[in-house]
This record gives C-alpha cells, structure tokens and sequence, in this order.
C-alpha cells in the first residue's frame, strides 16, 4: 500500500466529530491542481502554482454548489516528500463529510494514517506531533530552528533504525541508536530551561553576575553585604539556549531569624538547580578551599566565578585547589570579561548540542522518548528477533508486539 507521485490521497488531520474547524490534507502531484478546480476565490481561480508559506482564502465549492469559506495552503508532506495541499474549513459534520466527497468522487483515496513502503507510520505523527508541543514552549530562534529541523530529521533517522532492525541488523542499529543518544543529552534544554544557581559569600557580585548574564538590571545591586535577602529569580538566553537563573543570599552565620530565613530558602531554591555556579571575591581571595558539593545543595558545583577581577588585576585561578571535573573561570561581572568563557562552560555542563550540531545532527529532543529508548539498550541481551521488536515498541512506544510478523491488511 505504497504511496506513489501520481496517486492522490485526501487525509482528515482533525479528530473525527464536531469542532470549530477541520484540516483536511490533500497528497500527491495533482493536489494543487483538484485544489484549484474545487477552490475559487474572489478574484477567480487560485493562481496555477501556490506561493510558498503563504495561504489564500477562497471559496470551497462541489458538484452541488457552495461548501463553505476555507483556508488554503500548499506546502511539501514532511512525512512523504510529496506536495500536499492543507484546506482548513468550519468543523460541522455536513461540511466535513461534503469536502470528503468531493475529493473522493475527484478519484482521490482515503488515507487513515500516512503510509510508507508497508509499514503503518503512526508514531511519525507521535514524533511530530510532540514536536510542535515543544515548539510551543521554545522561546528563542535557536531552539525554534533546531525543533523545526528535527520535526523531519529526527523521524528519518528513527526511520532508519526501524529499518536495520526489520531486516536483522541489530547490531547496526544499536550503534545508530547510541550515537543518537550520545548527541541528545542537553537536546530538551531548547524548549524546557535550565536552573542555573549562583551562590557565594555575601557581596561576592552574585546580582551583578546575574544582570550580567541576562543582559538587563533584574536584580538589585549595592555595595553592602546581604542585599539580596532572598532568592530572585532571572530569565535569560545564553546562544539560543533558555536559562532561569537563580540569584542566592549570600552564604553567612546570620543572627537575624529574617537574614536566615531568606539563605534557608535559597538553599533550597538552588537544590533543584541543573548546575550550580559558586561565585568568589576576587579581592577576598586568600585561598578558595576545594569545591565540589555546597552544604544541603545535591547538585555538585562544577564552575567557580572568580569575579571581580577588574579590580584585583593580579589575581590567578592556578591556585584555586578545585577538584578534578570542576572549571574555575576569572571573570568581571561590571566589565564582562571572561564572561563568554564562563557562558561557554555552563553550556558544556547542560551538554547543550554545539551550535553547528544543533543544525545538521537529529537529536531526541523529548525526554520522555529518551528515556524509553535508553531503558531499552540497558536491558540484557536478547535473541535478534526479540531485541528488533523490543527496539521498535522503544521507538514507537507500542507494546512490545514478540517477533516482528506480517501486519494484516497492509
């Protein structure tokens, strides 16, 4: 039941029933062309070849009359590859069931679900579809761009994983598979951000490390020692990627029941940070004692702001005695210097895909699949015929049907 150029085939992409509006897609090399037969606008027929991105409104008219008013665009099935029309018309079951007909009766063939070689592909639409979830949820260009490419190029390469598993290779797909994950670690950080906590002694430049980060005056900066009496929180991007940051009270023996109320809660705040940033003085520095895990904190710090090195011009990190996996950076929170340094670290540390990467390389984005698919390779050994089929449902988030066999009615 393979799809082919010449054949066309009309798809309902609503749910079935009543709604305010139905989308009804149109496949195949003649989709443009019944489009323009069935679809008149005010000034006459549509053009002979459809803009681009753009959508005309028009008319929607069958072999009884007038349908209804409906939106029109063309555009490439990232699916098939094919050109598909989208018409998108009022919900009501007479109208919907009219625009069916009259594709059905112009020699076009119902298509439940999009159908590639001889497999029912559903869970491409899974795959898309949460896609434009997350799509919804990005905040900047980059994460968009990098959602829309995988949109397609993640679902080809899961394609191809299905592939090598149904005709035997399991090996091959495994590899394929692991290097997908190798590249996917930090791939939900474009649509869910990151919690960065900055935490430190008090007057160490926390706030003004934070402004710094986010490019504006959020939080309140002065000279004297606990300004911040309780956690602020920040928004930032930092290269496309979303950040909320968390700005501390500074760590001290406070006598006040409010001062350490507000240093309580911001521990807690910075617990559920994804890193942990601590920042030092850099003209306190008498030695910075070896760092790894800040008291009641479970995320280990991995990065030492040495701050405020525009005013102690000869300070040095060599001999700040951090433990091995942890980056100490200089940096000037009222100058900026150091910052890139300090920014491309903490991107290194969420594992965020490089910039070029992001661009050319499927990664699973959803955390959910991610997970699926690494609880699958965790698991013991199987026989080839069992380990495919347990590889497909990880893919596609079936059961795990046994061995793969004919599929009935394909």
């Amino acid at each position: 039941m393979a799809c082919s150029d010449d054949e066309m085939r009309y798809q309902l992409l609503t749910p079935r029933g009543m709604g305010a509006i139905a989308v009804v897609r149109i496949s195949g090399s003649g989709a443009w062309v019944q489009t323009r037969q069935l679809v008149r606008t005010t000034s006459g027929e549509l053009p002979a070849e459809a803009e681009s991105n753009r959508v005309y409104f028009g008319a929607f008219r069958d072999a009884d009359g007038f349908v209804d008013e409906v939106l029109v665009a063309a555009r490439a099935d990232a699916l098939t590859g094919l050109p598909c029309v989208d018409v998108s018309c009022h919900g009501g079951r007479r109208v919907v069931e009219r625009v069916l007909l009259a594709l059905r009766d112009r020699g076009a063939s119902f298509a439940e679900f999009p159908v590639i070689g001889h497999r029912v592909t559903d869970w491409r639409r899974i795959v898309e579809d949460r896609a434009d979830i997350c799509l919804a949820q990005a905040t900047t260009q980059r994460g968009i761009r990098f959602l829309l490419w995988q949109r397609t190029v993640l679902v080809d390469a899961l394609a191809e994983v299905i592939s090598l598993a149904e005709h035997g290779d399991v090996a091959q797909a495994h590899g394929k598979l692991r290097s997908l994950l190798a590249v996917s670690r930090g791939a939900h950080r474009f649509h869910e951000p990151a919690i960065v906590a900055l935490v430190g002694q008090p007057n160490a430049g926390k706030s003004s490390l934070a402004n710094r980060i986010a490019g504006r005056d959020a939080a309140l900066v002065a000279d004297q020692a606990g300004t911040t009496r309780d956690w602020v929180t920040l928004s930032a991007a930092v290269s496309g990627v979303p950040l909320t940051l968390i700005d501390t009270a500074g760590h001290r023996d406070a006598t006040e029941n409010l001062e350490r109320q507000a240093i309580d809660r911001g521990t807690r705040a910075a617990m559920r940070a994804d890193v942990v940033v601590r920042v030092v003085d850099a003209n306190q520095y008498g030695g910075v004692p070896a760092i790894d895990r800040p008291a009641g904190h479970q995320t280990p710090s991995r990065l030492i702001a040495f701050n405020k090195i525009d005013l102690f011009a000869t300070c040095s990190v060599d001999s700040i005695l951090a433990p091995e996996g942890v980056t100490a950076v200089r940096v000037s929170a009222r100058t900026g210097e150091g910052l890139d340094k300090l920014l491309t670290e903490l991107l290194r540390n969420l594992e965020v895909p490089l910039e070029h990467e992001s661009r050319i390389k499927p990664a699973v984005f959803d955390r959910a699949i991610r997970d699926r698919l690494r609880a699958y390779l965790d698991r013991p050994e199987q026989e080839p015929a069992k380990a495919a089929a347990a590889m497909v449902a990880a893919i596609t988030g079936a059961p795990n049907p046994g061995p793969i066999g004919p599929i009935p009615g394909l």
